[in-house]
C-alpha cells in the first residue's frame, strides 16, 4: 500500500468526495481513506495564516505567549495588511 494507490480506488475516490460511506469500505481501504483525510488536512493547515486573515479583517484575536499567558492581539495603524 502507497500513497500512489489511491487514486485506482474508486470506492475510496467516492467516499472523499462525501459520495459514499466510509463505514461500508473494508478496513484496507478505511486506511487509504483516512491517509488522505490526513494529507488534505495538513495541506490546508499548512495554507493556514490566520494572523494575517485577522489583521486584513481587522480582527482581534487571543494566543499563548511563551510564558503559557493568553495574550490579546489587535490589528495596528502599522500593519501593511490591505496590499
Amino acid at each position: 500500500m502507497f500513497a500512489g494507490s489511491y487514486p485506482r480506488h474508486s470506492h475510496v475516490q467516492a467516499v472523499v468526495a462525501g459520495r459514499a460511506s466510509y463505514d461500508e469500505l473494508d478496513p484496507v481501504k478505511q486506511a487509504l481513506v483516512r491517509a488522505e483525510w490526513s494529507r488534505r488536512i495538513e495541506v490546508a493547515r499548512t495554507q493556514l495564516d490566520l494572523e494575517a486573515t485577522f489583521k486584513t479583517d481587522g480582527r482581534s484575536w487571543s494566543e499563548i505567549d511563551e510564558d503559557g499567558q493568553v495574550v490579546q492581539r489587535r490589528p495596528s495603524a502599522d500593519d501593511d495588511s490591505h496590499e
